[in-house]
């Protein structure tokens, strides 16, 4: 038996639309606009060897992606793990500017994905409280 809406935290109910919203880009909310990930080094933007280190993702051997989680960079949607899958397609070639702010949105996107389902993972436990 699963719990009604009535019962979810307030904090999470106030919530349960955002997951369609900042995974439907034509209509999402602005601020996937304001990147949690810098982007420092100037250069080709040529999409070589991809590899996460720490918390950046490394385009070539100059260029990089800050501030990527280990989280974020393994999370997979059954075997697709859209962090790595999206820059490894673009192998062999130069990111255009709108790639590069599109690939920082799906980082944002990610991150905010893990931040919901860390939540959702609390609930069960809240409601064990509760009772």
């Amino acid at each position: 038996m699963f719990p009604s809406w009535s019962i979810l935290p307030a904090k999470l109910v106030a919530r349960r639309v955002r997951p369609t919203r900042i995974h439907r880009y034509s209509d999402s909310p602005p601020d996937v606009d304001d990147y949690i990930t810098t982007y420092p080094e100037s250069g080709t933007h040529a999409v070589d060897k991809v590899r996460h280190e720490g918390d950046r993702v490394w385009i070539n051997s100059k260029q990089y992606f800050g501030g990527v989680s280990e989280a974020v960079w393994e999370f997979a949607i059954g075997a697709y793990k859209p962090a790595q899958k999206w820059l490894e397609q673009r192998k062999k070639r130069n990111l255009t500017s709108d790639e590069l702010d599109h690939y920082q949105r799906i980082i944002k996107v990610l991150s905010e994905t893990v931040e919901l389902m860390d939540e959702i993972d609390e609930v069960p436990a809240s409601w064990a409280e509760d009772d």
